[in-house]
């Protein structure tokens, strides 16, 4: 399957590059903003902070094409990729003041505003990137839970979730075993890359844009936080010649979202429409998944990078090095919920795994291609 394309909303674009001024001007472009007849025709203002031919900027391609199609064209969207119109730092302010009406929430960007949420960076629960996606809708889904509630706390209604693969840890020299990540200078934002802080390496917070120039200029020897079907078109493996699966899993689920305003002003049937489309997102994960992480392996290869997963035996030692003071700092800021989430969560991506069978991750589809 080709990727996705969208000159058709490219198009309209041209139309709405007034979208790109202050909030005031977004909403009279047309937004989900204040004085939209309710259920009525509405273009949304979509933002991502990444590009549109990277397997999580499908799946949301993908999305758009189905709701304006599913609502018979009275939703559309005008996209705004690479952070041309929100960075992700500031996704969840954009999201509440209007300058942006859909946009992913990405938790590990906002760890104190959403705790309990990030229960999905906990490392060694599930390599199964379309299952977490699934056990997150759940979870999401009672409108009593905590993780709802984290959302609803800040005026926003959480969608549908997409889940990056389970990173591809790129590296200039081969991580074999954990005793090779002694003093790897590696980037890293998430609760996976503290583990791998445990077990020796010296982990720094960078911006994604920044890591091929700082890998490139030598400022940094690995990267870890990026699904292996980003390794391709990021073009990562002109800078890094080795890629490795840890065993840590899933490292971020990422949440679609609208504020809880907009959603309430549209129609049951619109509403009705979204829902079944955000249903599907799980399946187009994997599909999507298979279909990067191809194009990934193919770049890897002719770069003439190498391959590497982790023995079960190394995984253990990497999960003995920092898993426990990982949990149990999540804990603390999850708060009293925290055991009770965990369960339902791991109880939700085990149910949810018996779905997506033949999931596989990036790095060790390749690695078994050789």
């Amino acid at each position: 399957m080709a990727p996705r394309t969208t000159n058709r909303r490219s198009a309209r674009m041209a139309a709405s590059a007034c979208a790109l001024a202050l909030s005031a001007t977004l909403a009279a472009c047309g937004g989900g903003g204040d004085g939209a007849e309710a259920g009525g025709d509405r273009t949304l203002s979509f933002g991502y902070h990444t590009g549109e031919m990277t397997p999580i900027g499908q799946v949301w391609a993908w999305w758009m094409d189905e709701v304006e199609s599913r609502t018979d064209g009275s939703i559309t969207f005008d996209p705004y990729w690479d952070g041309t119109l929100v960075k992700g730092p500031d996704i969840v302010e954009s999201l509440t003041d209007g300058r942006v009406d859909v946009s992913q929430v990405m938790p590990t960007l906002y760890t104190t505003t959403f705790p309990v949420t990030s229960v999905h960076e906990l490392p060694f629960q599930s390599s199964n990137s379309p299952a977490v996606s699934a056990a997150m809708a759940e979870l999401a889904s009672d409108e009593d839970g905590a993780v709802a509630q984290e959302f609803e706390a800040k005026g926003l209604h959480p969608l549908a979730w997409a889940i990056g693969g389970s990173s591809a840890l790129g590296t200039k020299d081969a991580i074999e075993s954990v005793d090779d990540l002694d003093g790897v200078r590696i980037r890293g934002n998430d609760r996976s890359s503290k583990v791998m802080g445990a077990a020796g390496a010296n982990i720094i917070n960078m911006e994604l844009a920044d890591v091929y120039g700082s890998l490139d200029r030598g400022l940094i020897d690995g990267v870890y936080g990026v699904p292996f079907g980003f390794v391709g078109p990021l073009k990562y493996a002109e800078v890094v010649k080795n890629f490795t699966d840890t065993g840590m899993g899933v490292a971020s689920a990422n949440a679609l979202t609208m504020s809880q305003e907009l959603w309430d002003s549209l129609s049951d049937e619109q509403r009705d429409a979204i829902a079944e489309v955000n249903a599907e997102v799980p399946g187009k994960i994997a599909e999507f998944d298979a279909q990067f992480d191809a194009q990934s392996c193919e770049a890897v290869k002719e770069a003439g990078a190498e391959l590497h997963v982790l023995d079960e035996a190394e995984v253990e030692r990497l999960r003995d090095a920092g898993y426990d003071t990982v949990l149990a700092e999540w804990k603390e800021a999850a708060g009293s919920d925290a055991d009770a989430v965990l369960a339902d969560y791991q109880a939700a991506v085990a149910a949810a795994e018996g779905d997506y069978p033949d999931y596989e991750t990036g790095v060790a589809s390749c690695f078994a291609s050789q």
